[in-house]
């Protein structure tokens, strides 16, 4: 699996949404993801369209949102889709 320490991407395999990234093997939720993500048959799937999820190295980590501030809910496509 590589380093350990390593970040990478949760996407939507249908919709391209940004659910959230595996840090240090633990699953952070987007916090521009207006709805949890499911969980289907024990596996994660996306919040905005249910798709499944896949893995991608990240380039940068998301950003943390201070609690209580207002987050974008619109577009989270990395593809501007």
């Amino acid at each position: 699996m590589g380093d350990p320490a390593a970040i990478w991407d949760a996407r939507c395999l249908m919709c391209e949404a940004l659910v959230g990234q595996v840090v240090a093997g633990k699953f952070v939720h987007n916090p521009n993801c207006a709805l949890a993500p499911r969980l289907d048959d024990g596996r994660l799937r996306c919040c905005r369209c249910g798709g499944t999820l896949y893995r991608e190295p990240a380039t940068e980590p998301m950003a943390h949102v201070p609690p209580g501030a207002q987050v974008r809910t619109a577009n989270l496509s990395k593809y501007g889709r």
